[in-house]
């Protein structure tokens, strides 16, 4: 009888410590109400991969300088062309490995200046991080708010 019970009750025992394990900590809420402003951003055009948005001509360069800062120091891959409209970072290989890599390209536009932001993983998985990282970018290239802690990054290069 104390066999029987015994592998049942082990087994609960460890699929419980093995949630216990893989829950994520609730976060405070200045960082829920920074992340709910990530993800809620306006861009005038989206897909898959780019993050489009505007600015006021005035403010471009502070926001140009936000961008090259951001692929520089956050990047898992070099910086392979900078110039003054296009910063593209090494895309990384399709090898499994997380790695990001991005593109930023500055249109300008009258009195207005488009920013086209992209985000690539060389792992299909990571998409989902590639995403986030491209709207983290962007969100800090129009305010200037950053909390690198949400940023996917492995340091390599």
């Amino acid at each position: 009888m104390k066999k029987k019970l015994f592998l049942p009750l082990l087994s609960c025992l460890f699929l419980s410590s093995c949630t216990l394990l893989f829950q994520q900590e609730p976060l405070d809420p200045e960082d829920q109400a920074y992340l709910d402003n990530v993800r809620s951003f306006p861009y005038y055009n989206t897909n898959d991969t780019t993050l489009t948005f505007r600015i006021p001509k005035e403010e471009s360069e502070d926001t140009w300088g936000r961008i090259q800062v951001f692929i520089e120091k956050w990047s898992d891959m070099k910086v392979s062309r900078i110039t003054n409209y296009v910063i593209e970072t090494y895309m990384p290989p399709k090898t499994g490995e997380g790695r990001f890599g991005y593109k930023a390209i500055r249109t300008p536009m009258g009195n207005e200046v488009r920013f086209d932001v992209t985000c690539e993983s060389g792992y299909r998985y990571a998409s989902g991080g590639a995403n986030t990282n491209a709207h983290i970018l962007a969100y800090y290239a129009k305010t200037g708010d950053l909390r690198a802690k949400f940023i996917n990054y492995y340091g390599k290069r």
